[in-house]
């Protein structure tokens, strides 16, 4: 039911408190033209299903469902690519994660459609070899990266490039083991992007037409002007709040380097603190496991493929940190998030993986000697 003014008052004139009986500060009640909006229009239209005093609660469930059940899919596809081990690593760190479980039920930020294009294009990857499936790998990126944009294009280039990451560590050891598979991977990476990028662009357009009463070329000079240069670069800072300001005067590199001192647990159990030692922690055991391969003239590609996840992984988290430069330097308390597209899963799966490659080695040789 809609509120009536003479019945309710104006909003206005709405008073808050906390839990002690102090009034709050105001704040005002205004459209936010930054997007289309689309998961508030939906829940408007789904508050009509669940009773008025229950409906945020059902929303709440919802949403970290479809999270859940995105995740479940991406672990089931990882089990059938890398093992059970990758599965069960990724599955731990989507669980323990306070950054990933205090999204997940936000109805604002509805977490699973950032992971939703990851899980098409690691499907695309899995059954490569599967025609069909690749095309239906690229309409639900399209539809998928669509969704993502039409809810908000935070985050949105850390979310098209995980489309492709499983993909560019597919095309990197294509490249230096066998080069005959490279052009099919390239190609499948090119369907995957373009798919991608149309959703993008077709969220844009509508959102275009929205904003500018059905003018689209007017509203994507809104959108540029008010929006793009606000958030990324090139924005003139006088021409801004001088509250953002600092943000878009800040260079990428100071931005970055916000983002690699963690104040909260990667995961339960494992500070923050240790982000920068188990980044050098992978990158040498990936070397070192790459240079002892490379000693006895047969490089592992199981090797090659984990160092060119981890590089993708990380081009992957810092892409918003770097292209969406401004909302970074001003977002420290949301865009940490961004290191769990797979970055943070491989800090922990790499040196795991080395360890059982030594102690089943060391298994072995004992087992010889008897």
């Amino acid at each position: 039911m809609k509120l009536d003014r003479e019945k309710n008052g104006s909003l206005s004139e709405i008073k808050l408190f906390d839990a002690s009986g102090k009034e709050l500060p105001k704040g005002i009640f205004s459209e936010y033209p930054s997007q289309i909006g689309l998961q508030g229009r939906a829940f408007r239209i789904l508050a009509r299903v669940f009773p008025y005093e229950s409906a945020v609660t059902w929303f709440h469930l919802l949403t970290a469902a479809a999270m859940a059940l995105v995740a479940v899919v991406i672990l089931f596809l990882l089990n059938r690519k890398f093992g059970i081990g990758m599965a069960v690593v990724w599955g731990a760190v989507f669980l323990l994660s306070p950054w990933i479980v205090q999204f997940a039920r936000n109805l604002y930020w509805v977490e699973f459609t950032w992971f939703l294009p990851m899980s098409f294009g690691l499907l695309c990857s899995v059954y490569a070899d599967n025609k069909k499936i690749v095309g239906i790998s690229c309409i639900g990126v399209f539809l998928s990266v669509f969704l993502k944009s039409a809810c908000g294009y935070e985050y949105i280039t850390t979310v098209m490039m995980g489309t492709i990451l499983f993909l560019m560590a597919d095309a990197g050891t294509a490249l230096l083991t066998d080069k005959k598979e490279f052009p099919e991977i390239f190609k499948r990476i090119l369907l995957v992007g373009i798919a991608a990028l149309l959703g993008f662009l077709a969220a844009v357009c509508i959102h275009a037409y929205i904003r500018a009463d059905g003018d689209i070329w007017r509203g994507l000079c809104s959108i540029y002007e008010k929006n793009v240069l606000e958030r990324t670069w090139g924005g003139n800072p006088e021409d801004f709040p001088e509250s953002e300001r600092a943000s878009l005067e800040a260079s990428a590199l100071t931005v970055l380097k916000l983002y690699f001192h963690f104040d909260t647990s990667l995961i339960m159990g494992i500070s923050g603190k240790l982000f920068g030692g188990l980044c050098i922690l992978s990158v040498l055991a990936l070397f070192w496991r790459i240079w002892k391969d490379k000693i006895r003239g047969e490089i592992d590609k199981s090797t090659l493929y984990m160092f060119f996840l981890l590089f993708s992984a990380f081009l992957t988290s810092v892409s918003w940190f770097v292209l969406g430069k401004a909302h970074s330097y001003i977002h420290t308390h949301m865009n940490f998030v961004m290191w769990y597209f797979g970055f943070i899963q491989l800090l922990i799966y790499i040196p795991l993986h080395m360890l059982w490659i030594k102690l089943k080695g060391y298994i072995l040789r004992k087992k010889r000697k008897r």
